[in-house]
């Protein structure tokens, strides 16, 4: 039976792969400052289609542990290519994020943004 130093009960104790991709995090990727200024970003930087009425697009894309965001694709939206299309140029012109982290340790991982039209 090892001994309680090395293992906590109900917590993986494996080590953190940095080169794995990760659904599930402890601390979620974010825009540099949060909340706010990636709203700010989207207001400033979103063109709106002629004819478009408040649509929500979810952006599904990668935060590479060093804060690239790749693999920008559409996982939800009225079907509209403009909308969808508009919606990842905005994501892919954002630059770096804060990658997410497991146990403290950088990692890449998914996020879901909804963009507003």
């Amino acid at each position: 039976f090892p001994s309680h130093d090395s293992y906590i009960i109900g917590v993986s104790a494996a080590p953190v792969d940095r080169d794995s991709i990760y659904h599930e995090v402890d601390i979620a990727p974010s825009f540099p400052g949060g909340d706010e200024p990636i709203r700010r970003f989207i207001a400033q930087n979103l063109i709106r289609p002629k004819g478009s009425k408040g649509e929500v697009v979810l952006v599904k894309f990668l935060v590479e542990r060093y804060g690239e965001i790749s693999k920008v694709h559409i996982v939800e939206s009225n079907g509209d290519p403009q909308i969808s299309a508009e919606a990842i140029r905005v994501v892919k012109k954002m630059g770096s994020w804060n990658p997410g982290k497991i146990r403290g340790v950088e990692v890449a991982s998914y996020y879901v943004l909804p963009v507003r039209f």
